[in-house]
């Protein structure tokens, strides 16, 4: 029997974490894009005092939600899901798996996504971070042809220091300065503190080419942020670029490592359709982005949906 489509689904998230998700939009009009039944929201306030209940999504931030998780899953809850947040090295909590009814949940691990046979959740899933609120989103008729931008490379970030320092940033903005490479660079003082919105994604819509280093995680925002505004992304290569359920074929730029980005840059730059070659590759990485964002909002919707035709049986 087909699920109610008027049936809302409840997304669950503590207030704070809501209130601080860079992707909330992505999240809500692209991931959760695709559904066509009612979504309602609802801001934790106080965790103890939520009441157990049916279709439901839960973002669970790290670790944070995992014991409400239980909550409801000793409750009886039918149609519980869960968005996996935050676990950038696989380390967090993942023992509810295989008793909820689907996982979304960034960060590509392969072993994350494996299942035990005869379990109840249909399928855990990888989903890209996506772009922070007020980068996107951009039609994409309107994003600045490559030709037309006047910065060759950009990145605006946090590399770390002392002890903390992020070993891949510092490494490309040390090449940067050794080779005295045309980038645009703003160092930050910490995540999230640096440029706002407006002007970091205006100074990134200008750019080329957008460095895209990794941080805590290989994943980072900033390389989908590239995508929406449509500036190249430059990255080491990844497992999760790699991955025919994560990003396998994305047109990304993928150098083995960053001491390789003068050389890059330089083969690119004398070759004498360089003009081109940038702008055929802006087109495919719009044209790429745009088609896997439609996919994403399908996949996730799929699932669900799923989850509520099991609940009516």
């Amino acid at each position: 029997m087909a699920a109610d489509p008027t049936t809302p689904l409840t997304i669950l998230c503590e207030l704070r974490v809501l209130d601080g998700i860079l992707e909330s939009y992505f999240i809500r009009n692209v991931l959760l894009g695709d559904l066509r039944r009612p979504l309602r929201i609802v801001p934790i306030t106080q965790v103890e005092a939520t009441a157990p209940a049916d279709n439901v999504l839960i973002i669970n931030l790290f670790d944070r939600l995992a014991p409400l998780i239980r909550k409801f899953l000793d409750a009886g809850c039918k149609n519980v899901g869960v968005f996996h947040m935050g676990d950038e090295h696989c380390r967090n909590d993942r023992s509810y798996y295989g008793e909820v009814d689907y996982v979304l949940r960034n960060y590509y691990f392969a072993e994350a996504l494996r299942l035990p046979a005869g379990c109840r959740c249909l399928e855990v899933i990888w989903v890209p971070n996506g772009y922070r609120i007020g980068v996107g989103p951009r039609r994409p008729e309107t994003l600045l042809p490559a030709a037309a931008r006047t910065t060759t490379l950009f990145f605006a970030g946090f590399a770390g220091s002392g002890n903390g320092a992020i070993p891949a940033r510092v490494e490309m903005l040390d090449v940067i300065k050794q080779h005295k490479l045309p980038a645009t660079v703003i160092t930050t003082p910490g995540f999230a503190k640096g440029l706002g919105a407006a002007s970091y994604s205006a100074m990134l819509e200008n750019a080329r080419f957008a460095l895209v280093p990794q941080g805590q995680a290989p994943e980072t925002i900033r390389l989908f942020d590239a995508l929406e505004l449509g500036s190249v992304p430059i990255s080491l290569d990844h497992p999760f670029l790699n991955a025919d359920d994560a990003m396998a074929g994305a047109p990304v730029v993928r150098l083995k490592s960053w001491q390789d980005l003068p050389q890059w840059l330089a083969r690119a730059t004398a070759s004498p359709s360089r003009e081109t070659d940038v702008a055929e590759l802006q087109h495919k990485c719009v044209d790429w982005w745009t088609q896997f964002k439609q996919l994403q909002g399908k996949r996730v919707a799929s699932l669900i949906e799923r989850a509520f035709a099991r609940e009516r049986r």
